[in-house]
């Protein structure tokens, strides 16, 4: 993916791709949607440099229960490979940080059905999910926070040698700003 080819992004293209985001998130709480799984890899880019935002199989209606969420039509990790095709005939690709982004999914998916309420990824799991299992508007604002520092830096902010060291991290609010780091990123 391209922030996996470069490490860190130009401060111009997060800027850019911050914005975008912003936008996105800001028409879904708008709209009382909460994705609850913002991640690089659900954001495509088209050829002419815009964000598209995907897969809703986690996110919440506002007001709703835990229990009533958004299904996409198409999940993308469904798809056959005609719908593949078509998908990236459509100019996008996937924005992926790192390969360790698809991370451990298979782990993820063991411990979201054991502790029944949680959902998202874990490198990028808001404090509040954490400790009360809440997710709200707050949830995608750390996970887009998260994004920025990755895009800016290469890196992700809190990652761990196991998921729950990764969530120990995360609680204790656990980072670095790098010295190399833009003071106006």
């Amino acid at each position: 993916g391209l922030i996996s080819r470069m490490k860190a992004l130009p401060l111009e293209l997060v800027r850019y791709f911050t914005a975008q985001l912003i936008g996105v998130l800001q028409y879904l709480h708008f709209s009382g949607i909460v994705h609850r799984d913002l991640k690089p890899q659900n954001i495509l880019l088209s050829a002419d440099f815009r964000l598209k935002l995907i897969d809703f199989g986690d996110s919440l209606v506002e007001g709703a229960t835990e229990d009533i969420v958004v299904k996409p039509d198409d999940d993308s990790d469904d798809l056959d490979d005609e719908d593949k095709k078509q998908r990236d005939d459509d100019n996008f690709v996937e924005f992926r940080a790192h390969d360790e982004d698809a991370q451990e999914d298979a782990g993820y998916k063991a411990m979201s059905e054991y502790r029944g309420t949680f959902v998202g990824t874990p490198l990028y799991v808001a404090p509040e999910m954490l400790k009360e299992s809440m997710s709200g508007h707050f949830t995608d604002l750390w996970a887009l926070g998260c994004i920025v520092y990755q895009m800016a830096t290469g890196e992700v902010p809190f990652k761990g040698k196991t998921d729950f060291q990764t969530f120990d991290i995360i609680m204790k609010r656990d980072f670095k700003w790098p010295d190399s780091l833009d003071k106006n990123c």
